[in-house]
């Protein structure tokens, strides 16, 4: 389960599917289709929720349940809203020894691709259009890179 930012909405996520409750009053508002290892970010700012799940990133208006967007993608291993809610960064492995990073900025849509040597375990943004920090590798070979 994940909780929203503001406390106000529950995603239940089970092995096919996602659900969005409303913990105002209890309500179940929508439900949507993913693949068992989905992975979900509400957007700290706008009614979306990013889910990336099978080869793929959608990202859903959490009022309506309608899709806003999706892409095909890599396996993604790291997904992260930036704390004002209008860049979304999707990270994963790229063969054996190197990643990408797709930085897309939620209005309009466009993306930003880097390459980073190792696969991206985790991701963190920050609300200024400044530095996007990236950690990947495992223990003890873990490497972190900042992106501008």
């Amino acid at each position: 389960m994940v909780l929203s930012n503001g406390g106000r909405r529950l995603l239940g996520v089970g092995p096919q599917t996602m659900v969005l409750w409303d913990l105002a009053d209890g309500g179940r508002r929508f439900s949507t289709p993913i693949s068992a290892s989905a992975r979900v970010k509400f957007n700290p700012v706008l009614p979306e929720i990013a889910i990336a799940s099978g080869g793929g990133v959608k990202v859903v208006n959490s009022l309506l349940g309608t899709t806003v967007w999706e892409q095909a993608t890599a396996p993604l291993t790291g997904l992260a809203f930036s704390r004002d809610g209008q860049r979304l960064a999707l990270g994963g492995p790229s063969g054996q020894t190197s990643g990408f990073l797709h930085i897309h900025s939620m209005a309009p849509t466009s993306v930003s691709n880097r390459t980073f040597e190792g696969p991206v375990k985790e991701i963190a943004l920050t609300s200024a259009s400044g530095p996007l920090a990236v950690a990947a590798g495992h223990e003890p070979e873990a490497k972190a890179a900042l992106f501008r």
